[in-house]
């Protein structure tokens, strides 16, 4: 009843571009109340990585009073909650989700999805060459000789001082492609 009664007023031109001009003038008032009103333009939403769920300061301060205490931060000491908080790019927390993906499909022992987590952490950081000699590690296990090769050997170049070197040159030299001492 209530929408044949709405399309019967908005049948008439001059009405409807009323309601059109008034539903857009509220809908600008609200976004520009709310964005100049919200939490978010102040920059105060802190958000639990464990829940999802937005924290207050006094729940912060309730997080951090345990490690305050451990370091001895309290009374004279006592340190702003500001310098215990740091900005997360979109790039970052994409990052710390699949590092955490990563280490579900390793304790599975499922490869396959664990070659697919890596592919996407070395196109997300191409500077990461940890990502890159782990992609390198799932794709020898797989049988993938040329692209565990190529990996591994970007890892020892761009990281000369690895504590990892030998085990990953000897990586490279179980994958039959030939002298490690090539690589130096």
């Amino acid at each position: 009843m209530c929408l044949f009664l709405l399309m019967s007023i908005m049948a008439n031109t001059a009405t409807r571009n009323f309601f059109v001009v008034y539903l857009l003038g509220g809908m600008v008032v609200y976004f520009a109340y709310g964005i100049r009103h919200s939490k978010l333009a102040q920059g105060e939403v802190v958000i639990d990585p464990f829940t999802g769920h937005s924290l207050s300061r006094d729940e912060l301060d309730e997080l951090l009073a345990p490690y305050k205490r451990h370091r001895g931060l309290q009374g004279d000491f006592d340190a702003p909650l500001g310098l215990f908080l740091q900005t997360a790019t979109a790039r970052d927390v994409l990052a710390r989700m699949l590092r955490n993906l990563k280490d579900v499909h390793r304790s599975a022992g499922e490869a396959k999805r664990l070659l697919a987590v890596q592919q996407r952490l070395v196109v997300l950081l191409p500077r990461a060459w940890e990502e890159r000699r782990d992609r390198g590690l799932v794709c020898a296990e797989l049988g993938l000789v040329d692209a565990a090769t190529c990996d591994l050997a970007a890892y020892l170049e761009h990281v000369p001082a690895a504590s990892d070197r030998a085990l990953v040159e000897a990586q490279l030299l179980a994958l039959g492609r030939g002298d490690a001492s090539s690589l130096h």
